[in-house]
This record gives C-alpha cells, sequence and structure tokens, in this order.
C-alpha cells in the first residue's frame, strides 16, 4: 500500500495499524518513506472514492469556504462530525466570484446523485444532486475551476465532488488535473461511481487552476463537478475567507 501525505509542520506523522476482520491481529512487516518534493501549484491526489453520505466530507485542516452548484439552492449548510460546512452556491458561468470561478460555459443540472446505504443529509444530497457539466458540448474547451484568493506558499487541500448517476451515465469517465505544465491527474474514474477526490498543494500564485477533464465521451459533456470544500494549514491569513 501507499499512503501519500502532506507534512503538517509538527514534525511527525502518525500512521493506525486497525484489524478489521479479526481486531486482535494486524501485521505490519516494514515501510518505505520517500519525501516527495512536489513544485508549487502541483497538486498531490489521492485515490478516487466512493462518496456515501456527509462522514465523507474530510476535516483535515482549517475550512476556507465551499461551495456547489444546484440550480437556486442557495447556501447549504452539512454537519460533518463537529464541523458545519456551509456549502456556497456557485455561479453557473465564470461571473467572476471572489472564490471561484468557472472558466468555461456550464449548466447546472439536477438528479446528478442517487443515495445507495446509509441516507445522509438531504443538504448534502442537494450538494451532490447538482452540479457543473459542460452542457453546450464545447469538446474543445476543458472547463478549468480556478480557486482564488489564496496565500502565496500555504498548504492547501481541496475535495472535489463528481458524480452523475443519471441512465445513461454508467460509463462515462473523466479525471481532474491542476493545469501545470506537466500537469498532474487524478486517477481516471466513473462518475457513476459518485467518487469524491482530495488533492493537496502548495500555493504558487494567488490562484490555483482545477481542469475538468472528460475522458470517454468529451463531445456529450462528459465533466462534472457538484461540489467542493477547500481548507487549508494555519500558516497565515487566507484573505479570502467568510
Amino acid at each position: 500500500m501507499i499512503g501519500p501525505f502532506p507534512a503538517d509542520g509538527s514534525g511527525t506523522q502518525s500512521i493506525v495499524i486497525e484489524g478489521v476482520s479479526d481486531s486482535g491481529k494486524q501485521v505490519f512487516q516494514g515501510y518505505v518513506l520517500r519525501a516527495t518534493a512536489a513544485p508549487p501549484g502541483s497538486i498531490i491526489w489521492s485515490q478516487p472514492t466512493t462518496t456515501v453520505n456527509e462522514d465523507d466530507i474530510d476535516l483535515t485542516y482549517t475550512l476556507a469556504h465551499a461551495g456547489h452548484w444546484s440550480n437556486g439552492s442557495g447556501g447549504l449548510s452539512v454537519t460533518a462530525g463537529s464541523e458545519t460546512i456551509l456549502f456556497e452556491e456557485r455561479g453557473k458561468t465564470s461571473d467572476g466570484d471572489a472564490y471561484v470561478d468557472v472558466g468555461a460555459k456550464v449548466a447546472a443540472a439536477a438528479n446528478f446523485f442517487t443515495s445507495t446505504g446509509t441516507v445522509g443529509d438531504p443538504d448534502f444530497e442537494t450538494v451532490l444532486d447538482g452540479g457543473i457539466v459542460d452542457g453546450f458540448k464545447i469538446a474543445a474547451v476543458i472547463p478549468e475551476l480556478t480557486l482564488e484568493g489564496l496565500t502565496v506558499g500555504s498548504l492547501y487541500q481541496i475535495q472535489l465532488f463528481a458524480s452523475d448517476n443519471r441512465a445513461g451515465s454508467e460509463t462515462r469517465t473523466m479525471k481532474f488535473g491542476d493545469g501545470q505544465a506537466s500537469e498532474s491527474y487524478c486517477a481516471t474514474f466513473f462518475v457513476d461511481d459518485s467518487p469524491y477526490i482530495i488533492g493537496t498543494f502548495t500555493a504558487a500564485a494567488t490562484t490555483q487552476t482545477v481542469t475538468i477533464v472528460a475522458v470517454s465521451d468529451p463531445a456529450n459533456g462528459g465533466d462534472y463537478l457538484n461540489g467542493y470544500v477547500l481548507r487549508y494549514q494555519p500558516r497565515g491569513t487566507l484573505v479570502s475567507i467568510r
């Protein structure tokens, strides 16, 4: 198993070894630790993981802001663990939002998410039910999410939610990238799996680009983003927190 992690400045990192099928038996045989020197602006991605409910919202670091695109639903407050997160509704097109911009023509839709298993917070389901998609089917244009108001040199974590459980989307695949010259992408995933992906990066500028890339169906708008949560490691003041 390989587990990338950003150092938090404490000088230590704990790893929990937990038995699942037999709590009295845990096996650990060795490890190799490597330092990764990702350049500022380059995003290190986690593996896509299926979203079940609001308990999947990662609470590492300090909340900066969160957003969604859900057809006029307004701000949605979601309680995850001990924290209540306000998902603010973002614009459907690049509209000069002070916190994020979507750099391509997009349209909001509904019913992107069908809950399986535990039914969670209805507001979080609303977050996942809406989304941005290249509704104008401009295959040559890759939509971009631009995070704004970042503090150069600070560490950030972006959690992205991408789901489309509508009929006909079962085979659509996509991925997220960091928009750099040597672009770093997360693993390609099926949107029908309703995954979340976590990316960590050090801000190289006051903005950070996240590309939203359709892999299997770019001509038909197969690129999705339902919502996001941006968090940061407190090393200074993040000017865009509200």
